[in-house]
């Protein structure tokens, strides 16, 4: 069944992305607000209409009603503009998926050989245990790092000191994590913490769920984090 309006207007990407929009309207200026605002208001037409949200077709439309900015300008804004408009083309993704997802456990009664039931139910069984994994590792992450909480600037750096300049490019002191990031990862990579969790580290493997012995973070990026944070 196809996803409705109310769907999709009622939906956690609908929510955050407007909270990100909110975050934006808070932290520009009065000619700022004016462009996100038309921005803002042209993603919603799309989402309302079901068009495919692009920046390259958000950026026609603006230029067409008023001027600008133009989808070359968007993308030259990666951490403001750029990120509106991809928060409101996953809302449009993620129902798209939902439309087309297909439980594995429907389709068992539909097969009559024995073997094949047992793989697809092993596949049923060993998808839901990758959904409590990865849930288990974002519950763990959020409490260290309360993503809902945090500013723009706080997820993404901060922004250029002078609102109208269309670069969104960071200097190369603003991409150096600050001393509470560090320790926020540091606090996530101990082995007390992780065990509460549910969840080990494995030097040859990475982080694993510390009852099923399933690969939750490849070890590359547990030695990134470790890098990158000091421990």
């Amino acid at each position: 069944m196809s996803p409705t309006t109310s769907d999709l207007l009622e939906s956690a990407e609908y929510r955050l992305a407007q909270a990100f929009r909110d975050e934006l309207l808070a932290l520009t200026t009065a000619r700022g607000r004016a462009t996100i605002s038309r921005l803002w208001a042209a993603c919603d037409e799309m989402l309302r209409s079901g068009e495919t949200i692009t920046v390259a077709e958000i950026g026609r439309r603006l230029t067409s009603k008023y001027g600008g900015p133009k989808a070359q300008s968007i993308r030259d804004q990666p951490s403001r503009l750029k990120r509106l408009v991809d928060l409101c083309a996953a809302i449009q993704r993620k129902s798209e998926a939902e439309q087309h997802r297909v439980k594995l456990g429907s389709i068992v009664p539909l097969i009559t050989d024995s073997t094949l039931q047992a793989r697809v139910r092993w596949l049923e069984e060993s998808s839901a245990r990758d959904r409590q994994d990865a849930l288990a590792a974002k519950r763990a992450l959020q409490r260290l790092a309360p993503v809902r909480d945090l500013t723009p600037e706080q997820c993404y750096g901060p922004f250029p000191q002078n609102p109208s300049s269309s670069s969104g490019a960071l200097s190369p002191n603003q991409s150096t994590l600050s001393e509470p990031e560090k320790q926020s990862i540091r606090d996530f990579l101990d082995p007390t913490f992780l065990y509460n969790e549910g969840l080990r580290i494995d030097e040859a493997l990475g982080l694993l769920n510390d009852e099923t012995g399933r690969i939750v973070m490849p070890v590359t990026f547990v030695r990134a984090l470790r890098k990158i944070s000091g421990s």
